[in-house]
C-alpha cells in the first residue's frame, strides 16, 4: 500500500488544522513525555508498571489528547471567530505533558532549572 504525502497532509489539516508549530511542538512532546515514562520505570525497576497493559493505556491516554484538539479545531471552525480554542488546548496539553517530563526527571534523581517549572506552569494556568 503506498501512502500519498499529499493525502496524508490533507488529511492531518482536515482534523488538526494547520501542521503548524503548535501541533509538531505537541506531538514532540508527547513522545518525549513518552520516553520519559519509560525511562523513569526501568530507573525505578518497577518491572510490574512496564507490562504491555500499562504502555497500551499510556498510548491510549496519548491518543485522547490528539482527539481532544480534533475536538478544539472542530469548535474553531464551527464558531468561526478567531477564538484559538485549538491553540489554547495544545498549549494546555504542551504544559501538561511537560510538567510530566519533569516530574519523571524528578523521579529519577535529576535537578531542573526552575525557569522549566515556571514556563511550563504559566502556559498551563494561562490555558485554563
Amino acid at each position: 500500500m503506498i501512502i500519498n504525502i499529499d493525502c496524508l497532509n490533507e488529511i492531518i489539516i482536515v482534523l488538526f488544522g494547520a501542521l503548524d508549530k503548535f501541533i509538531i511542538a505537541l506531538i514532540v512532546i508527547m513522545i518525549v513525555d513518552f520516553i520519559t515514562i519509560l525511562f523513569r520505570t526501568y530507573y525505578s525497576k518497577n518491572i510490574l508498571r512496564f507490562d504491555n497493559d500499562n504502555i497500551k493505556k499510556r498510548l491510549i491516554k496519548k491518543l485522547y489528547i490528539l482527539m481532544l484538539v480534533i475536538l478544539a479545531h472542530e469548535l474553531d471552525t464551527i464558531i468561526g471567530e478567531d477564538m484559538n480554542i485549538r491553540n489554547i488546548s495544545i498549549c494546555f496539553f504542551i504544559g501538561t505533558e511537560g510538567m510530566n517530563i519533569l516530574n519523571n526527571a524528578i523521579a529519577i534523581n535529576i535537578s531542573l532549572p526552575n525557569i522549566l517549572r515556571r514556563i511550563l506552569q504559566n502556559i498551563k494556568n494561562k490555558s485554563k
